[in-house]
């Protein structure tokens, strides 16, 4: 809460049992890395907030587990009038009550890069359908997806593997790879030759080992 705008806050490995919000500042937080450097929501608040114009805010090299988003999306990592950049990150096991377990996004340029996102969930609202990565962004709106693996989220109220839902909003997403199962008809239209639709074959995801394995089509 000490930072100020234009600040960097460089945070040790370990496991932090926290709900940050950055309340309107731009800086960046930068875990040690993805191995060892874990952001706990406590299972009863999102993991982090992004809700007041943080459009140069930077987040990288954390897991993000265990958020809860009670009153809306975005169980590990909510984006509301906010661009930040989001990289390196494993966003895995948040739930949200509506929709975007692990990421909600709303009038949004963010940038989200190089991240994971498997293994979230919403509890309610059929019709939203999207346990990974959600997109509520109107027009003048593009953000941008670059290399992520969103795999294996859910929705607990009827679809296996809902990975996300855009409506009729416009993203750019590029050299990245999507669950195979329930994913929205209008995600087809964005797909281009840089991006898969498969299994990306994780190492041993069922003891939370999410690194790729040597098969994984991800690679090369």
């Amino acid at each position: 809460d000490s930072s100020s705008n234009g600040g960097t806050v460089l945070v040790a490995a370990g496991t932090y049992t926290e709900n940050i919000n950055y309340n309107g500042k731009n800086i960046a937080v930068i875990g040690k890395n993805t191995e060892t450097t874990i952001i706990d929501g406590g299972g009863n608040a999102r993991c982090v907030r992004f809700n007041n114009n943080e459009n140069e805010a930077f987040l990288s090299n954390f897991i993000l587990t265990n958020g809860w988003a009670y009153n809306g999306g975005g169980g590990g990592i909510q984006i509301s009038n906010s661009s930040p950049t989001i990289s390196n990150c494993l966003i895995h096991n948040n739930l949200a009550y509506t929709s975007g377990g692990g990421v909600a996004l709303q009038r949004s340029n963010a940038q989200i890069i190089n991240c994971t996102i498997t293994q979230n969930s919403t509890e309610n609202h059929p019709n939203d359908g999207d346990g990974g990565l959600t997109v509520y962004t109107p027009t003048g709106y593009t953000p941008i997806f670059k290399n992520l693996i969103i795999y294996g989220n859910y929705t607990t109220y009827q679809y296996v593997d809902r990975p996300m839902s855009l409506g009729e909003y416009e993203v750019e997403l590029k050299y990245s790879l999507i669950g195979n199962n329930n994913y929205p008809a209008n995600l087809i239209s964005i797909m281009d030759g840089s991006n898969i639709v498969t299994d990306p074959l994780f190492a041993d995801a069922a003891n939370g080992d999410y690194h790729l394995s040597d098969y994984s089509p991800a690679i090369g």
